[in-house]
């Protein structure tokens, strides 16, 4: 894996992929499906939640400047903490792809390749990510910060062209199921900013830590108003998907558009987009396995350790082999793992280290 330094640009841009990726595959939907009317006020108040939540990592992260938060992890807790937090996160980003993987390729299957095994389509994209990555992680990066303006693109003009299609009266009830299922309860689907991740380890891989703080906020903020153009075109068009449906929920509003007699049928040309979206987005998440897991436990082989995430990530996907089981999945598990995960054990680790490594200043300025 390569040392290479992230700009400001490339560390944002792969930030709000792994968030966009959500987007695309589903997530709108679930926000929708628990709390209706009221989606569109839930997501602004948990993307506000959000920031504050970046606000408090960036000062707790200030006794730290050129450490991540596995290093932070070892400061608190020793290897032994460290290792834990490597395994945990490495089961999380297993779990979350592999999961997303096979509802992704799933969707393919039914939609496009009927005759073809779900394992073979599954087996490509790990494929090529690994290739992808043993040419360079520079390149990887430049390919997606080139993606990251058609990607966002795509879910701009997906909203513009649904308007047409919009019943403004579905905003009615505004609070949906009432005060509490919107702003108590749905304070949990804060778990919906994935990108957290990515803010507590990317650290060490910015060039210029002074734009460490820019780029949280602005991830935070171009994926909420991404989350929000999504839900709001999804809301305003079906009603009928408060009730559910498990086939990517983009995807079908996409096939509702038309340009004219020349340009029918543009779903096609969204999944043609979000496939290299998928790419892109599991080339992040192999970065991050090797990432905490290389620099963990020493690991020297870069291709042994490629090999043996995908092949985690592709045995992982096919456990779970229909829409049901990944719903259910990404409903409660995935949820909660990355309330208890990410937001949860990491902030608990970055308090308990901003506190004692203030006592350890204070240590050495009294002994000097």
């Amino acid at each position: 894996m390569s040392d290479k330094k992230l700009n400001y640009y490339e560390a944002i841009s792969m930030s709000m992929l792994v968030m966009i990726t959500h987007i695309i595959l589903n997530l709108p939907n679930n926000i929708i499906k628990e709390q209706g009317s009221a989606s569109i006020i839930n997501v602004l108040f948990i993307t506000i939640i959000a920031l504050l939540l970046f606000l408090l990592t960036y000062k707790l992260l200030t006794p730290f400047e050129d450490k991540d938060i596995l290093e932070i992890s070892e400061f608190v807790g020793g290897k032994f903490l460290r290792y834990l937090l490597t395994i945990l996160y490495s089961i999380y980003l297993i779990f979350v792809s592999s999961t997303l993987m096979e509802n992704f390729c799933e969707t393919l299957k039914i939609i496009y390749f009927p005759n073809s095994a779900i394992w073979t389509i599954i087996a490509i994209f790990i494929i090529v990510v690994t290739i992808a990555h043993k040419t360079g992680f520079e390149n990887v990066v430049k390919v997606i910060t080139l993606l990251m303006p058609i990607i966002c693109l795509s879910i701009i003009v997906l909203f513009i062209s649904s308007i047409n299609n919009f019943n403004y009266h579905r905003i009615f009830p505004i609070l949906g199921n009432g005060f509490k299922t919107t702003f108590i309860t749905g304070a949990s689907n804060i778990y919906v900013y994935s990108l957290f991740i990515c803010l507590f380890l990317f650290k060490t891989d910015i060039q210029k830590q002074e734009h460490y703080k820019k780029i949280g906020i602005l991830s935070i903020l171009l994926s909420g108003v991404y989350l929000l153009l999504s839900i709001s075109s999804l809301l305003f068009s079906f009603p009928s998907l408060v009730s559910g449906q498990e086939i990517l929920s983009l995807f079908a509003n996409a096939r509702t558009i038309e340009y004219g007699s020349f340009l029918q049928r543009v779903d096609a040309l969204y999944i043609f987009i979000w496939i290299f979206t998928f790419i892109a987005y599991l080339s992040v998440i192999f970065y991050l396995l090797v990432k905490v897991n290389k620099s963990s436990f020493n690991i020297k082989n870069n291709s042994i350790l490629l090999y043996i995430i995908g092949f985690a990530i592709f045995i992982s996907a096919l456990v779970f082999n229909n829409f049901k089981q990944i719903s259910i999945l990404k409903d409660i598990f995935y949820k909660y793992m990355s309330l208890g995960i990410i937001l949860g054990f990491s902030f608990i680790i970055l308090i308990i280290g901003y506190f004692k490594k203030s006592r350890f200043k204070v240590k050495i300025a009294q002994q000097i």
